[in-house]
């Protein structure tokens, strides 16, 4: 029942996986779409953009409406109590108006107030409803800053920095991501030209184990048992070299589609099976200075220091923006609503509104500014440090991957030469062999000789290919 549903299981893999054909150039592009942390780098990216864009809402005027209800405990009322001293001529004319109302005779009335005494006094007791005790308030205001030192301007010049250093934090993603795939697209093709290798190898020592066995019965002089015993020691553990071989194309081909970010169920299928340099940008010819002005150019790590340091030029000019004064405009218009018409809730104090300007400037803050302007300022002189370092550090990776790059393709020739001389020697000792001429070991040992030189030269083939990758990257050349 198991080995059923095993069988099931894997023809339903099969039945549903996708055969995804690769060359160099379709398994870049794919890591660069899938690759999760390429994806986390552009959502960064976005991310800054927002921030760039919120900057830019400081050069904007902000309209704020607010709408407010209150109800209070009770009502605030007013109470004015006292005397209010009247002037000669309103006491006059109080005087003659209640003399006139008494006597009905003008003169007299007249004659009543030139009079009289002239000191006279209003007394007043009055309680009134000030502020209601259920209100609502209506306000639209407006703000908008006319100057403010720079301080507005280096905010949005941060941000937009800000936006170009997440920039360079993606084409650095890109440089390690095409990196990594080269190292283990090649990997694979390595790999696999091992294994066809190892598995030549393996078919030609079964040809000497054949070899060997028949020269021993047939009695030679130089073939003993133990020689015949030697042979199939020798082709036993090519075989189990070469399934460890065999197993390095399925690791590598895994690891492949991991950075790759395909489904587990895909097959993919590399169209190279060599190793090749032919095509490669070979780099020995170059020269060396016009390699170090582009590495510091197109860097992304250089590129990313020195866009912090415009940075931190315009973190200098907004803490010295505190020296100049803001100036910002205000209006707003404020509708109360209120059943009550006394007090303060007259017609003309329902509906208002006012327009004004505003000017603050700093005189004094304790050294506060003075000391921000000197931290920003010392971050600078950090960043700049930092900056040396980073060129330097790029400059002399740069230097050792053109040495090893160098020393590397002087080795390709010697191993390809070393490789051609064992595989002649290998076959004059194979012609010996035959007619009992050479010994077992002689044999065996031209042909493991033999054999690690072409893996060795084919490891060499791969170092140089990564060394002219590990270039590309530093010089981000895609």
């Amino acid at each position: 029942m198991k080995k059923i549903l095993l069988f099931l299981i894997l023809n339903y893999c099969l039945l549903f996986s996708n055969s995804i054909i690769l060359n160099l150039d379709t398994a870049i592009d794919i890591a660069l779409k899938n690759n999760e942390q390429k994806k986390i780098s552009k959502l960064a990216f976005e991310i800054a953009n927002a921030q760039y864009n919120q900057a830019l809402s400081a050069n904007y005027p902000t309209l704020d409406l607010d709408f407010i209800a209150t109800r209070r405990d009770e009502a605030i009322n007013m109470n004015i109590k006292g005397e209010i001293p009247l002037s000669d001529e309103i006491s006059k004319g109080i005087i003659f108006s209640n003399a006139l109302n008494q006597t009905g005779n003008v003169a007299m009335a007249q004659n009543i107030a030139n009079s009289a005494s002239l000191n006279q006094s209003l007394s007043i007791d009055s309680n009134f409803e000030l502020i209601n005790r259920d209100n609502s308030l209506i306000k639209l205001e407006l703000k908008y800053p006319i100057y403010t030192g720079g301080k507005i301007q280096s905010i949005i010049n941060q941000a937009k920095l800000n936006k170009q250093i997440k920039s360079q934090e993606i084409n650095l993603q890109d440089d390690e991501i095409i990196f990594l795939v080269k190292q283990i697209y090649y990997g694979h093709i390595l790999a696999k030209q091992i294994y066809k290798t190892m598995q030549n190898s393996y078919i030609k020592m079964l040809a000497i184990k054949d070899l060997t066995k028949r020269l021993y019965k047939n009695e030679s002089l130089n073939i003993k048992k133990t020689d015949f015993l030697k042979t199939n020691i020798t082709v036993t553990l090519m075989k189990v070299k070469l399934e460890e071989y065999k197993s390095n194309i399925q690791l590598t081909k895994n690891a492949l589609k991991n950075i790759l970010a395909i489904d587990y169920t895909d097959d993919i299928k590399i169209i190279e099976d060599s190793l090749s340099i032919d095509n490669l940008d070979n780099y020995l010819n170059k020269d060396i200075n016009s390699l170090y002005k582009e590495a510091l150019l197109s860097n992304p790590i250089t590129n990313k220091i020195n866009l912090a340091l415009k940075v931190q030029n315009e973190k200098i000019q907004e803490v010295k923006s505190q020296y100049f004064p803001t100036i910002a405009l205000f209006a707003s218009t404020t509708k109360i609503k209120s059943s009550e018409t006394n007090g303060l809730y007259t017609d003309e104090n329902k509906n208002n509104w006012l327009v004004g300007i505003n000017a603050n400037i700093n005189i004094f803050s304790g050294f506060k500014n003075e000391y921000e302007i000197l931290e920003q300022k010392l971050n600078k002189k950090k960043m700049q440090s930092t900056k040396k370092l980073i060129n330097d550090s790029i400059i002399l990776n740069l230097q050792n991957a053109l040495v090893k790059s160098n020393e590397i393709f002087t080795s390709i020739n010697n191993y390809k030469q070393a490789n051609f001389e064992a595989i002649t020697h290998r076959d004059l000792n194979l012609k010996a062999y035959k007619i009992d001429m050479v010994d077992t070991k002689e044999m065996i040992e031209s042909q493991v000789i033999q054999t690690k030189t072409e893996v060795l030269y084919y490891n060499s083939l791969y170092d140089y290919i990564i060394s002219e990758a590990l270039i590309d990257k530093l010089l981000s050349r895609k």
